[in-house]
């Protein structure tokens, strides 16, 4: 951050970037906006762009709200023109609003879309958004724009890169971005740097205890999947002392709450083992059936109803 803030301090184009960094990480949106004014004052040519772009941003993220009819039309006019300038944070904000509906546009998901691919083209300079670029890595495939858009901390984009790397083969970096995720918060980064300590993968020692650490990080972000998470470790003893009945419970209560897929299904497999609670198959069958497009749940279900009535089959 303080490399970007130098940037900013030596030039005006330097003020630009800086500010469209701050906003793709919407780390400092005020900062943000004194920037790109001073770049606009000094006559930086997209500088009025973005800073349209920003006051989308602010929109989107509720830090601006109760825009009248007018205010809307008017910012639509701003970012419009910001497009004409080249400015990519513009393009997007303007696609996204044009692809989801709002800022009083009617929903055209075409050129909604057309106009965010076209904001992410570029990989780096003055044409680069990060979240722009992570817009096109998803749905251009280019690798380039995904590793641009995780140095640029696009978090999904890290967590992406992170797999890839470690499933292809390049584990040092791969496991690198992982962390970068996980530090971030991401759970799902944190269950796959769990799985990796438990199955000792990508270079990586077996180590149980890790990955019960690793757990206990995915629990504190509140996801559900992170509750499931380690609610297995407790059922299992990985990494800490066997709790069956504490790992139902977490199961039982997230599950209820959230009805997440996931949490379900794994607390179906409980009473299918009798994992912390009585073995009961019809009260594992009721959970399943209230996943919703879940395969390996579904798939699940089917072994059940189509096995013998002592079906004892034990699975995880």
């Amino acid at each position: 951050m303080r490399w970007m803030k130098g940037l900013a301090n030596n030039s005006i184009s330097g003020c630009y970037e800086y500010g469209l960094w701050l906003m793709a990480r919407q780390l400092n949106l005020d900062e943000a906006e004194v920037n790109l004014r001073r770049a606009s004052n000094a006559g930086h040519p997209r500088a009025d762009g973005a800073l349209a772009a920003l006051d989308a941003l602010r929109i989107e993220t509720d830090a601006v709200t109760d825009l009248s009819d007018s205010q809307h039309k008017e910012l639509v006019t701003r970012l419009r023109s910001g497009v004409q300038s080249g400015d990519p944070a513009a393009a997007y904000m303007l696609g996204r609003a044009m692809y989801n509906g709002y800022l009083g546009l009617s929903k055209d998901q075409d050129t909604g879309h057309a106009l965010m691919m076209r904001a992410g083209r570029a990989t780096e300079g003055e044409y680069f958004y990060g979240p722009a670029a992570a817009y096109y890595s998803q749905n251009g495939k280019s690798l380039p724009h995904t590793i641009a858009a995780a140095e640029a901390g696009v978090v999904e984009e890290q967590l992406w890169l992170g797999k890839h790397l470690t499933e292809t083969g390049s584990d040092v970096e791969g496991l690198g971005w992982l962390h970068v995720a996980a530090d971030a918060g991401n759970v799902h980064a944190l269950i796959r740097l769990a799985e990796i300590s438990y199955n000792g993968r990508c270079g990586q020692p077996v180590s149980k205890e890790n990955s019960y650490h690793y757990a206990v990080r995915a629990n504190a972000t509140g996801q559900p999947e992170g509750v499931a998470e380690l609610a297995m470790h407790y059922i299992l003893g990985v990494g800490v002392d066997a709790n069956q009945e504490l790992g139902v419970r977490l199961l039982q209560d997230t599950s209820t709450r959230t009805e997440n897929n996931e949490a379900i299904y794994l607390l179906a497999i409980c009473y299918i083992n009798g994992w912390g609670v009585q073995r009961d198959i019809e009260t594992a069958k009721t959970w399943l059936r209230r996943t919703r497009e879940y395969p390996k749940a579904q798939r699940m279900l089917f072994r059940i109803e189509w096995s013998s009535s002592d079906f004892t089959t034990k699975v995880f």
